[in-house]
Parts: structure tokens; C-alpha cells; sequence
């Protein structure tokens, strides 16, 4: 009877140690894989919109249109809670949200302090998930001299300093606010620092465009860009942020219409080139752990 205990023992040992391998093995993938596996599917989408005739960019402001013309100027506000809730809430691979703010700073009557403010409430809110993470699972940072780095930090009481630099700059602070809560670090205490540090990421990011949609491409190198491509700005006193606008295949004056923008071949190819270069930096600057790679090639070279 004890010898057949015991192997039912055994067996249930194995069964749940399969069980396990199986379970870190897709974590492992999941860690490992996930992130490319967005990145292809948001370039997979950019080239089929550029086939469809449309960019990325355009979509993006006639989303923000259909927002205006619906619930009015709130609505623009409310829409950017969302997104800016979204793009944060991805840990594994955050989306780069701050294209839409751009794109709606652009919009005549738009407020970029309001434009700030709605965006630091979604982003803060998405940040959360991260220190969420760290709180419920317990589970450390998989670069254990980066963790106990950062966790330094903490203990030195450079927290709420780390919090602000990291919310406003884009680098990318998932990693940091899953160390705080790990550490058990107040949720109270990160909030208000990186509501603060998203504003001014979020403020800045809807205050250049504005200004720049006033500047205008008068200057020689300006004049001489303009005339070596228009990105299909047709404006006869075309200023930068139109430019710009133009280079992601954003046409402002077709989105207020709602109607489809015309556009030439070349400037859908550009635009879907533009978008598709834009996307990969980002990923790379946020994704790829550069000090890891450089470690690896210091040691190489030894």
C-alpha cells in the first residue's frame, strides 16, 4: 500500500513538474518574444493602411475628429485619458502615445495645458499597472545588479526625485515602478510625482507642435526642404509643423472635412517609411536592454 502511495506521489510530482517546465517555458517566450511580435504586427498594419491608400498618422487625427464632432472639445480631452491609459498600461511594449498628442495639440482650439493634464491622468493611471506588477507578484527584475541598483536608490530616499525623471523624459520607467512595488514603495507617494513628471512629458509634447505649426519655412534650409519634398503641404505660407504633419501623412484640412485626403504615391510611401523608421527607434530606445549589449561587447573585447 506504501509502495503504491508512493509512486502515485511520484507521479503527481511529475505531472506538475511538466506542469511547470511547460508554464516558464511559454514566460520565457513571452519575455522574450512578445515584444517583436508587436512590433511586426504594428508594421504589418502601417504598410496595409499605406496600401489602403492612408497612413497611420491620418487615422490617428480623423479618430481625434470623430471625437470633436461628437462630444465636442470635452470629448478630444477624454479621448486622450484613454489613449494615454492604453499606451502606458502595456508593460511588456508600450505604445508610443505621445503621437497623439501631437496630433491633437494640432487641432485649432486645442488647450496644451489641458492637453498636458489629460494626458498625465491616463498615463499616470496606465503607470500603475507596472507598480501593480511589482506589488502582487513579487517578482524582481530579471537583471538582478540593475534591480538591486534601483532598489538602492530607493533605500537612499531618491525615489520621488527617480519617479519625476523617469515619468518626464521618454525613458522607459516600467522597470523602475516595478522595482517600487516590490519594495513596497506607497502607491500614494508614487502618484503625485509621476502624475507631475507626465505632465511636463505631456505638456512639452503639445506645446512644440503648436509652436511650430506658427513657424513658418521661411529660413534657406526650410525653403530649400519644402522644395525638395512638400510632403503634399499645399498651403502657398507652409510653415513647420504643417511640414512635419505632411512627412507622417497627416492632412489637417481633410480630417476637419471628413474626407479621405488626396495623396500620391510617393507621399504614401514616404509617410508609411516615416512611420514605419519611427516605430522601430522607439521600440529599440524602450525594448532593447543597450546596457546589457554593451556589457556583452566590453567582455568580447577583453
Amino acid at each position: 500500500m506504501n509502495f503504491q502511495k508512493s509512486n502515485n506521489e511520484k507521479k503527481e510530482n511529475i505531472i506538475i513538474d511538466k506542469h511547470e517546465t511547460e508554464k516558464e517555458k511559454v514566460k520565457s517566450f513571452a519575455e522574450k518574444y512578445t515584444g517583436w511580435i508587436i512590433l511586426i504586427v504594428m508594421i504589418i498594419m502601417i504598410i496595409w493602411l499605406g496600401a489602403s491608400g492612408t497612413s497611420f498618422g491620418q487615422v490617428m487625427i480623423n479618430i481625434t475628429y470623430w471625437f470633436k464632432n461628437r462630444f465636442g472639445m470635452l470629448g478630444i480631452y477624454i479621448g486622450l485619458v484613454v489613449i494615454s491609459t492604453f499606451g502606458n498600461f502595456t508593460v511588456i511594449f508600450p505604445v508610443p502615445y505621445t503621437f497623439a498628442l501631437i496630433a491633437v495639440a494640432t487641432i485649432p482650439g486645442v488647450n496644451p495645458f489641458l492637453v498636458g493634464i489629460s494626458g498625465a491622468i491616463g498615463a499616470t493611471v496606465g503607470e500603475i499597472s507596472a507598480w501593480a506588477i511589482g506589488k502582487s507578484t513579487q517578482v524582481a527584475v530579471g537583471d538582478q545588479v540593475k534591480f538591486n541598483r534601483m532598489k538602492g536608490y530607493v533605500e537612499r530616499g531618491l525615489a520621488p526625485l527617480l519617479i519625476f525623471i523617469f515619468a518626464a523624459t521618454p525613458l522607459p520607467d516600467d522597470a523602475f515602478l516595478i522595482v517600487l512595488g516590490f519594495v513596497n514603495y506607497p502607491l500614494r507617494k508614487v502618484i503625485p510625482w509621476c502624475l507631475l513628471g507626465k505632465f511636463v512629458l505631456c505638456f512639452i509634447s503639445a506645446a512644440i507642435p503648436v509652436w511650430l505649426m506658427h513657424v513658418p519655412m521661411t529660413d534657406s534650409f526650410g525653403s530649400w526642404l519644402f522644395n525638395l519634398y512638400n510632403a503634399g503641404v499645399t498651403d502657398p505660407n507652409p510653415t513647420w509643423g504643417l511640414w512635419l504633419l505632411g512627412l507622417f501623412g497627416v492632412d489637417l484640412k481633410a480630417a476637419e472635412q471628413g474626407i479621405s485626403p488626396e495623396v500620391t504615391t510617393q507621399e504614401i510611401i514616404v509617410s508609411t517609411i516615416i512611420w514605419i523608421v519611427t516605430i522601430v527607434f522607439v521600440f529599440l530606445f524602450i525594448y532593447v536592454d543597450w546596457g546589457k549589449i554593451f556589457k556583452r561587447k566590453k567582455k568580447q573585447n577583453l
